[in-house]
């Protein structure tokens, strides 16, 4: 019978051919399971339901109370779990044939032995189903095992609303199934077919030729007749067979899994998630010889590695043999617009050393699929971890513009550059069909240049991975007539096949910013708290016990073990989902714990380490003791003032302390610290000196003689604050009015304009509520003009104004203005009680200031972007991530707003905005409802941005000297740990103990402001040489990194410094390797100090 020319019904009957259901009974799914055993006696199950919610391991669940089930039983309620054990019987009349157990739960389930070892998983959503017992049974066969049963979906409960605390699932399915294996390969083959026909175009040859095949099986099929399905084997091998040409498009497919560290579930369910998904990619690795799976997230690895063992043993052995690829070389896949430069230094550490540790491996590709945003140094981050390669796709979702290239070189911000792949397809979850195949050919935006792509195919974000459906789509399409070829390898091997050609690629230079998600610089403000004050934490944790291990002479260690948890749970909280503020509330709880283990222990260790610096003699008890003074260290690498903020209560009560100032409310003593040293401890007295000691007072006069006041015009009820800097007048409403530099006599508000406005907006996003805010939010805005105000401090060093907000009928704020007599810096303390429903809360400020760009921190640097919105590209960036700030400035002067715990601003002409808190409602309905406390500032500068200390004033903002109530200390002195002399552009950011030596002290600095530079590095401890090295604290060449010094340039001179040069925004890790053996030597120590301090002077 010739087919006839109907080709859209032709297509509809041959999408019937293979499901169940209506038609099941008349399609080849009705021979696909020859057999079914059901309940007793062939399938046994007995139930033991975990209380509390817990997530206990094998050993602990084999001792619970196990009571007879069945199948369809519900189990839940959401996030419980439920053991069972499952005995097996083969009927007798079954032999010879290929059988598995259906387990149909829309859950999650571990299949274990009887000895406790994770074998396999299953999950309804994943594909996976059918827990393959044997290929040949035997009649009255037995088999037993255990399957843990998770009360959670594998993409989440309710998508990405907050889940529901009371589902229940059901056990849909618990039978004896037997597979015939020439119906499995029929149906296999058909689907290609299937999808060939609808799938590639309709004037395609090729899909033509498969519709007529399909069409041939269906009319050669005939289901009382079981012979017909080996002729139709045979007309779907004829068509399979015809292989591709020489031109055609080349993909690497590689099976991933992608599970988020945390975002619709907790890290504890990911612990388990990581098992059940690779344990599955293992046993798919038995039957499928050229299957290759990658995973990234070394958090993910040791989490295996603690709770899974003998797991890790296999995925190990994999490792070894080129088919399970460890990639990306992070703690995990991080957010990489909040963390900061030191932070994505240690997710490469971290993440590099436990591969290199475990599993004799160190990535190539940095791999980051699913994050909101690429920052603008990464390339040379990555360079300098000894990597050389990007993947991701996450661009492809921009909303405004489409991103133009596919394989690209990305430069950052020092010209570095690394070979970058997006995956045309768009996806890295992939499926393996046909239109995966077509979309990879047909996104490919640099197929001029290049000829291969990546496909990542498997089930993700909630982990799962490849089916065996997949894989065998895979065997069927590698090589077939009409679409690209297909290859399996790892992630290293297909980028160094791409680098070979990539001469020829265009280079994109700068941030990649990702035009979608930009909700996630704000939401989950408490988060984002933890986040900076844990890096700030370990920043002075990491400085202090570096000088109190290499300058003291005393039995201290570095608490290295210490350090490296607290970094791994800050890393870890880092995750793409975490940080941004997108997870669900169960999810924050675990976060949260992290961050208060990280505030208590790591502020213990500073103490430590401080007690350590400031006594001669460590075992005095601080209980008994008079504390008299202050010691105060700088942790940042330049000359300081600031007020010193101290809680009385760490005082003796009644106990005469002349500080500068008490708080209004009696609770804090304000010290004014003029000239703190970098990185130098300094006593200062608070028993036995003026109100302000001499050198206060000669600062003083050298700032004009003035303190700070604060007045109020009764007539106009006009508020005046003014130090010698500037002088600010607030309107009774709040509004800050005028600001005037009095240094250089301007005014920076203009006419008829206000700074200080609160703005609250309305944020109702098209789809993604705790990720996305529109453009279209600028609309729709309300200014609070109503407010009250009053004085609350009067100097001398500090004075405030209290300024009163209702914002609505839930929230409110209060909002205290401070000047201090030692600053130009206007600062603002907010205290919001937010319970406001998808609303955004900013504030807005505007500076007679005219410029087209803006410049905003980025991690090692800063970045200039449009306040204007010209092209399409510039109105994208209505919202944008900077950190600790943003700067307005024209030829000879500019303004800085500073800020210690946000992220967001939006700039536009003459007005920058700084965003405060998101109130969305999905996935976490509570986010942000509580009080919220941070700072904000504006600093005004003679000069323009890159001629300021406007980056040094924010780091100052956000970084206080760290601080120790101490008793008399006489003759107390001390040398700076380091120094730098030369070009102020270049900026001493981390001191650390080596990863792998006491000997040895780590240093990391960088050109801060985009130009070159010429420093001398000073320091008294005892250096017997110096090296630099990569990120990871490696021996390094020129070639590989594009080091400004080979092991010859560098030179630790006699006197006890070391000349350096940088390139514009360059990083630079430095090795000094100690003589520890005289730096523990007193005598010596003294004089080497003697000796640093003449250089010094």
């Amino acid at each position: 019978m010739v087919m006839q020319k109907h080709y859209d019904i032709t297509r509809q009957r041959i999408d019937r051919f293979l499901p169940g259901g209506y038609w099941g009974d008349q399609n080849l799914s009705h021979q696909y399971y020859t057999h079914r055993a059901l309940n007793s006696p062939w399938v046994i199950l007995e139930k033991y339901s975990v209380p509390d919610l817990k997530r206990i391991p094998f050993h602990e669940a084999v001792k619970g109370r196990f009571l007879s089930s069945h199948r369809n039983v519900s189990i839940g309620p959401t996030w419980s779990t439920h053991w069972f054990k499952v005995y097996i019987r083969i009927p007798s009349d079954w032999d010879g044939l290929f059988v598995g157990i259906n387990w149909v739960f829309h859950g999650e389930s571990l299949v274990y032995t009887r000895e406790g070892e994770p074998i396999y998983s299953m999950s309804a959503d994943g594909g996976r189903d059918l827990f393959h017992l044997t290929d040949s049974c035997t009649p009255n066969q037995t088999f037993f095992f255990y399957i843990e049963c998770a009360c959670n979906q594998l993409n989440g409960i309710n998508g990405i609303e907050p889940p529901n605390p009371n589902n229940y699932y059901e056990i849909q399915q618990a039978d004896l199934l037997v597979i015939d294996r020439n119906v499995y390969k029929l149906h296999h083959n058909f689907e290609i077919l299937r999808q060939l026909s609808n799938d590639i175009p309709r004037d395609s040859n090729r899909a033509d030729k498969a519709m007529f095949a399909a069409n041939k099986i269906m009319n050669v099929w005939d289901k009382f007749n079981y012979n017909t399905i080996f002729e139709c084997i045979k007309i779907s091998e004829d068509f399979l067979k015809l292989k591709n040409g020489q031109g055609q498009m080349e993909l690497t497919c590689i099976g991933n899994c992608h599970i988020d560290t945390a975002w619709l579930w907790p890290y504890a369910e990911t612990r388990r998630k990581v098992c059940r998904s690779w344990v599955a990619q293992l046993a798919h690795m038995d039957t499928y010889p050229d299957y290759h799976f990658t995973a990234s997230q070394a958090q993910q690895f040791e989490w295996l590695l603690d709770n899974y063992p003998s797991t890790f043993d296999k995925m190990r052995q994999r490792v070894k043999d080129g088919r399970f690829h460890p990639v990306g070389g992070t703690w995990v896949e991080m957010d990489t617009n909040v963390p900061s430069g030191e932070s994505l230094c240690k997710q490469f550490l971290y993440g590099q050393r436990f591969f290199n540790r475990h599993l004799k491996f160190k990535s190539e590709v940095f791999w980051l699929p699913d994050t909101f945003g690429y920052a603008a140094q990464l390339p040379q981050i990555v360079r300098k971890c000894g990597m050389k390669y990007f993947f991701t796709q996450k661009l492809s979702w921009n909303n405004i513009n489409q991103f133009p290239h596919t394989t690209f070189h990305w430069e950052a911000l020092d010209g570095s550059k690394i070979l970058s792949h997006m995956a045309p397809s768009n996806t890295y979850v992939a499926q393996v069909h046909v239109l995966d195949l077509r979309r990879s050919v047909e996104g490919h935006k640099d197929r001029p240049y290049s000829n291969q792509a990546l496909l990542l195919f498997g089930f993700g974000d909630g982990g799962g991975g490849p089916s065996p459906d997949m894989l065998e789509r895979y065997d069927r399409l590698k090589d077939i007539d009409g679409l690209p070829k297909l290859k399996m390898t790892g992630p290293d091997e297909f980028y160094r096949s791409l680098d070979k050609d990539s001469d020829k690629l265009v280079t994109w230079k700068g941030e990649l910013y990702f035009e979608l998600h930009r909700g996630t610089y704000t939401n989950h403000g408490d988060v984002k708290r933890g986040n900076r004050l844990s890096e700030v934490l370990l920043h002075n944790l990491e400085v202090a016990s570096s000088y109190a291990y290499y300058a003291m002479n005393n039995s201290y260690r570095v608490p290295q073990t210490e350090l490296n948890r607290m970094w791994k749970m800050t890393l870890c909280n880092q995750f793409h989902d975490v940080l941004p503020g997108t997870c669900i509330e169960l999810a924050y709880q675990e976060v949260f714990e992290y961050y208060n283990e990280i505030d208590q222990l790591g502020n213990r260790l500073l103490d430590d380490a401080l007690r350590n610096i400031f006594y001669s003699n460590t075992k005095i008890n601080p209980e008994t003791e008079t504390l008299t003074d202050l010691g105060v260290l700088n942790t940042l690498s330049w000359t300081r003032n600031e007020i010193i903020k101290v809680p009385l209560n760490k005082f003796k009560r009644g106990q005469d302390l002349n500080f500068d100032q008490i708080s209004h409310d009696g609770k804090v003593g304000y010290k004014a610290a003029v000239d703190l040293k970098p990185f130098t401890p300094t006593v200062l007295k608070l028993t036995d000196h003026p109100q302000l000691d001499e050198k206060m007072s000669e600062k003083k006069a050298s700032y004009g003689g003035e303190s700070v006041s604060v007045s109020i015009d009764s007539t106009t009820n006009i508020f005046f604050l003014e130090n010698s800097f500037i002088k600010a007048k607030f309107s009774d409403r709040g509004q800050l009015i005028s600001l005037y530099d009095k240094r250089v006599n301007r005014e920076l508000i203009p006419e008829g304009a206000v700074a200080h406005q609160l703005q609250l907006f309305e944020d109702i996003p098209l789809n993604w509520d705790a990720w996305d805010v529109e453009v279209y939010h600028l609309e729709k805005f309300k200014n609070f003009t109503d407010a009250t105000v009053n004085i609350l401090e009067m100097g001398p060093v500090v004075a405030s104004l209290e300024i009163r907000y209702n914002l609505t009928l839930g929230s409110s704020a209060v909002i205290v203005v401070s000047l201090s007599s030692l600053s130009p810096r206007l600062d603002f303390h907010a205290k919001v009680d937010w319970r406001e429903n998808r609303r955004f809360l900013k504030v807005e400020f505007t500076f007679d200031i005219r410029n087209d760009h803006a410049h905003y921190e980025t991690q090692w640097g800063n970045i200039k972007r449009p306040n204007h919105y010209n092209t399409s590209w510039d109105m994208a960036k209505f919202e944008v991530c900077g950190h600790r700030f943003c700067d307005l400035s024209e030829y000879g002067y500019g303004v800085a707003i500073v800020n210690d715990l946000k992220y967001g601003y939006a700039c536009l002409d003459n007005k920058i905005r700084l965003s405060l808190l998101r109130s969305s409602k999905g996935p976490d309905g509570n986010s942000d409802m509580k009080v919220h406390e941070f700072q904000y500032g504006i600093y005004p500068h003679p000069n323009r941005f890159l001629a300021s200390d406007a980056m040094q004033i924010a780091h100052e903002f956000s970084t206080p000297s760290v601080y120790l109530p101490i008793s008399h200390q006489p003759n107390f002195n001390r040398s700076p740990l380091f120094q730098l002399r030369g070009d102020s552009n270049v900026f001493l950011e981390t001191v650390k103990r080596s990863e792998d030596l006491d000997e040895n002290l780590i240093v990391r600095l960088y050109e801060a402001y985009g130009g070159h530079a010429r420093v001398r590095l000073m320091s008294p401890l005892p250096v017997s040489s110096i090296k630099e090295v990569n990120i990871l604290e490696e021996d390094i060449t020129t070639e590989e990194m594009g080091a400004t010094y080979s092991d010859d340039d560098l030179e630790w001179e006699a006197q006890g410094f070391v000349q350096l040069e940088f390139k514009p925004f360059e990083i630079k890790t430095l090795r000094l390797s100690m003589r520890l053996n005289k730096l523990k030597n007193p005598t010596l120590t003294e004089k080497l100090t003697s000796c640093f301090e003449n250089i010094c002077l």
